[in-house]
């Protein structure tokens, strides 16, 4: 089981949600940790007992976070994270302005929302809102990683989609104190369902990346919504890596691998995502 138990993958609001571009909004709901995975075997006894087994762990990992919620250290990284969101948004909002045209187009969609935010909805409102969810055992790590990716915050290269700002905190649950100095490495697909660095697109590296969690355990990615592909609900890969060892040249080696995991995302804006352009060229059956 791992020594921290808690990714918290925090909200980046706009005062108004538009597919051209968006930061990330991710709920708990969101990050629904699964084993499912193309040609995996699948034993219906050994299924039910780890789920039921995960059940548990987040049974007992959701009782700790709760203490640790009503903590000091808990209220004062909250009032980090909200300092540190509202100055997030603000940098991005110079890129992505809207013009006549876009806000007018806007205006004639439909957009379903229960409670209201707007430009002078507070920080607190805005950005407050813990999202919190417990690690579960590691899953499949998939086909698709590659060891030694650059340390960056934006992977997108240059790659059409839909740009996507994400931030992932861990804080271990048995002392309430956030982590620090772990590796975080994400990747996903690209609008089409291709991912790079495989089969005849080796000498790419886009949508992959690696940050090192700050004191409060936070790092902070600049990608895009992933595309789909066969087999599988839309995701993105999170693999943390710990007593990482660095070289002259850039290059680092991973001592211990602590947890790995995807990203899910809601039904409804996937299902908005797919529908625009290059989304909607995605000929991969899903």
């Amino acid at each position: 089981m791992n020594p921290f138990t808690s990714l918290k993958p925090q909200p980046k609001i706009h005062n108004m949600v538009r597919i051209s571009h968006m930061t990330a909004a991710f709920a708990a709901t969101l990050l629904t940790w699964t084993n499912a995975h193309p040609g995996e075997h699948i034993d219906p006894v050994a299924d039910q007992r780890e789920a039921d087994l995960n059940k548990l762990i987040a049974a007992r990992g959701a009782q700790k976070l709760e203490k640790c919620s009503t903590s000091p250290k808990a209220r004062a990284l909250q009032q980090r994270a909200i300092a540190r969101r509202a100055a997030s948004v603000n940098a991005l909002k110079p890129v992505s302005k809207r013009s006549v045209d876009e806000i007018k187009k806007y205006e004639q969609v439909k957009h379903n929302f229960t409670g209201s935010l707007s430009q002078h909805s507070s920080l607190d409102k805005l950005f407050a809102k813990d999202t919190s969810s417990i690690l579960m055992p590691e899953e499949i790590l998939g086909p698709y990683w590659i060891s030694g990716e650059t340390m960056r915050k934006n992977c997108t290269e240059g790659q059409p989609g839909i740009p996507m700002t994400f931030e992932l905190q861990f804080i271990d649950v048995n002392t309430c104190e956030p982590v620090p100095g772990l590796w975080i490495d994400v990747w996903s697909a690209n609008a089409t369902g291709d991912y790079s660095g495989i089969d005849d697109r080796l000498d790419t590296t886009y949508l992959r990346g690696v940050q090192i969690s700050d004191e409060d355990g936070v790092t902070t990615f600049n990608s895009l919504v992933p595309g789909h592909y066969s087999g599988r609900a839309t995701h993105t890969h999170v693999l943390v890596h710990g007593n990482v060892t660095t070289f002259a040249n850039g290059t680092y080696t991973s001592g211990i691998t602590r947890h790995v995991g995807q990203l899910y995302y809601d039904e409804g804006l996937r299902a908005a995502v797919e529908a625009v352009a290059p989304y909607i060229t995605n000929t991969i059956p899903e």
